[in-house]
């Protein structure tokens, strides 16, 4: 009986100090973070609303996946869908919101989500500002030089009647997703 134990006490007291370890090292190579979702004063005056909102980013880094993005609306407009864009606040990009046919349809109680998996390597390691928007309504164009979708902001000429109803705030990324 001594014997079982001290082998149950020695597993316990093995589990207690490598899993703490095991998940110092884990955060160490996959790095999290949370940028938060804000409602606009555009979202506001066009009558959309939100209790909370958060991108979840974890940098998985792995051969399949090098970056999982999680966005999650709560509170929203129910039964609504946002065109999830990416704005590079500069004078070169400066009204239009790229979008990458990336929704978050909102539930009958206003919540959603939606998860990216993008995958490694890739892109160029120069840092931008960018912020992500979430726009309700319009229509995108194809840009056939750059090759994408986007929506013209206001005050462009081309604006349309798109609300952008949230943004995150402005962050620095690379494109070859180290955020």
């Amino acid at each position: 009986m001594k014997k079982t134990l001290a082998v149950i006490f020695t597993a316990i007291l093995v589990a207690l100090l490598v899993i703490p370890a095991g998940v110092a090292l884990a955060d160490q190579d996959y790095h999290t973070k949370m940028l938060p979702i804000s409602l606009t004063q555009d979202g506001i005056d066009a009558g959309h609303t939100l209790r909370t909102g958060h991108l979840t980013t974890i940098h998985a880094e792995g051969p399949v996946n090098g970056l999982i993005r999680v966005y999650q609306l709560n509170g929203a407009l129910p039964d609504t869908t946002y065109q999830i864009c990416y704005v590079f606040p500069d004078e070169w990009y400066n009204y239009v919101a790229f979008y990458y046919w990336e929704d978050i349809h909102t539930d009958e109680n206003g919540n959603g989500s939606f998860h990216q998996r993008v995958p490694p390597g890739g892109g160029t390691s120069v840092p931008q500002n960018m912020k992500i928007v979430f726009i309700e309504g319009g229509t995108p164009t194809y840009l056939p030089a750059w090759g994408v979708w986007v929506f013209y902001l206001p005050p462009h000429p081309n604006a349309g009647e798109e609300v952008i109803a949230f943004e995150t705030e402005v962050f620095e990324i690379c494109f070859d997703q180290d955020w």
